[in-house]
């Protein structure tokens, strides 16, 4: 039996990964192990033995690079072998050269074509990029996150129209949003997602 748990940063990211499993729970009858990590935190065994206690089979690592892949080799060390999954910023290329094989199938999900990629968003980006001088070493997974966040919020705003408020803003954004830069950005769904597999 397939059983999950969450790892995530005792912070406002944390807090949004935690309302994202609460609506799985909901939505798939399940019950999902979560394990808080504090910012920089360096030894995750006794997270890691709760886990092992919990049959998880499953571990998704609601963290940006260093804490994954810390836990990553914990679990390895201690020659637990679940199955890892990662948020947005795991996409970052560190993670994989940091991770070794520890990393080994492991599966990451982006809200947003990679920015490397040749589809449509990421080309106009990179064009941009050029044509502004923007140096090499700001372009990247993080600079292409706030790029394409404000692409689409501003897609947003203007098609919300004069005398913004709330309402008008969430009708904006419940429209099919063909611009150019595809993004699925919601509340954490990964964790039903990997249940309905």
């Amino acid at each position: 039996m397939q059983r999950l748990v969450l790892r995530i940063k005792d912070d406002d990211y944390g807090e949004n990964a935690l309302l994202g499993a609460a609506e799985a729970e909901r939505m798939n009858g399940v019950t999902v192990q979560k394990e808080s990590f504090q910012r920089g935190a360096t030894d995750f065994v006794g997270q890691t033995s709760n886990f092992m206690k919990g049959g998880c089979t499953d571990v998704i690592i609601g963290g940006i690079v260093r804490e994954p892949v810390t836990i990553m080799k914990t679990a390895q060390a201690m020659n637990y072998k679940p199955n890892f999954y990662g948020l947005g910023p795991t996409t970052d290329k560190r993670f994989g050269l940091l991770a070794g094989d520890a990393g080994e199938g492991f599966i990451t999900a982006y809200w947003a074509f990679h920015p490397e990629s040749n589809n449509s968003g990421p080309i106009f980006y990179r064009e941009l990029c050029d044509k502004n001088n923007v140096p090499d070493k700001m372009r990247g997974l993080y600079h292409y996150y706030g790029f394409a966040t404000a692409f689409v919020l501003v897609e947003g705003l203007k098609r919300a129209g004069k005398n913004l408020n709330r309402q008008r803003l969430i009708k904006a954004f419940g429209k099919n949003l063909k611009i150019g830069i595809q993004v699925y950005y919601l509340q954490l769904h990964i964790v039903g997602m990997i249940m309905q597999e």
